[in-house]
């Protein structure tokens, strides 16, 4: 509590989990700020997996190595990585999501499915959003997904600034 007190912000990184998952934590930091009254309320950022395709199919596509990564994760995590060659092998863990249900959890489709789901971010509260776009070895679609986000889903949240690129980095959701 002493964080609100002195005015602190928050970023929450809710890895894969449901936007629901996300919700809760903002309303219990907004909870905990009412009980204490801080000069000002914080602001709540979120760091999401983000992933912009042409297509929601593409986006799907990119799901498997989300997946990956965090078979991965979970396997050094845990102290329970197979390494092989300097690797650790992608090896399926009990908790993990489905490519659908990622899809889902994330900010990730196409640039109308992101921005329909940036606005839910929005509309609860969300005043700032971090991309998290280490989205697996394709360097190429990362960079793709990347220029989607900043020429088809930024504009969208611009707040009376032109879609400048300068504009652009200041005024996120």
């Amino acid at each position: 509590m002493w964080a609100f007190r002195r005015g602190y912000d928050l970023l929450s990184t809710p890895w894969r989990e449901p936007f629901a998952r996300v919700a809760t934590l903002y309303r219990q930091a907004m909870d905990i700020a009412a009980a204490v009254t801080p000069a000002r309320a914080p602001r709540f950022a979120v760091s999401r997996m983000t992933f912009v395709g042409a297509t929601d199919g593409e986006a799907l596509d990119a799901m498997a190595d989300i997946q990956g990564s965090h078979r991965i994760f979970t396997g050094l995590f845990k102290n329970q990585a197979i390494v092989k060659g300097g690797f650790a092998t992608a090896l399926p863990v009990d908790d993990e999501f489905a490519p659908e249900q990622l899809l889902a959890n994330l900010v990730a489709g196409s640039p109308a499915t992101c921005v329909d789901k940036l606005r839910a971010y929005e509309a609860l509260g969300v005043s700032q959003f971090v991309v998290y776009a280490a989205f697996g070895p394709d360097h190429r679609r990362t960079m793709a997904s990347l220029r989607r986000f900043a020429a088809e889903v930024m504009p969208h949240f611009t707040r009376g600034a032109a879609a400048s690129p300068a504009a652009l980095g200041r005024n996120g959701p």
